[in-house]
């Protein structure tokens, strides 16, 4: 288990360096820019780039 303080280490580095996030779920995030994810006291939100639908024009 990793402490928000820990986690904002990470995003709030300089230079960034990209890092992986794997939850108890068994999901895992690839972080690959600071502004994907906006840690909290007891959450973490993750942006991801919406995919492009096949029925969009």
């Amino acid at each position: 288990m990793m402490t928000y303080r820990k986690l904002g280490e990470y995003v709030a580095g300089e230079p960034f360096r990209p890092f992986r996030i794997h939850t108890a779920s068994g999901q895992s995030f690839e972080i690959s820019h600071s502004e994907m994810i906006l840690v909290g006291r007891t959450t973490a939100r993750i942006y991801l780039a919406a995919e492009d639908s096949a029925n969009e024009k």
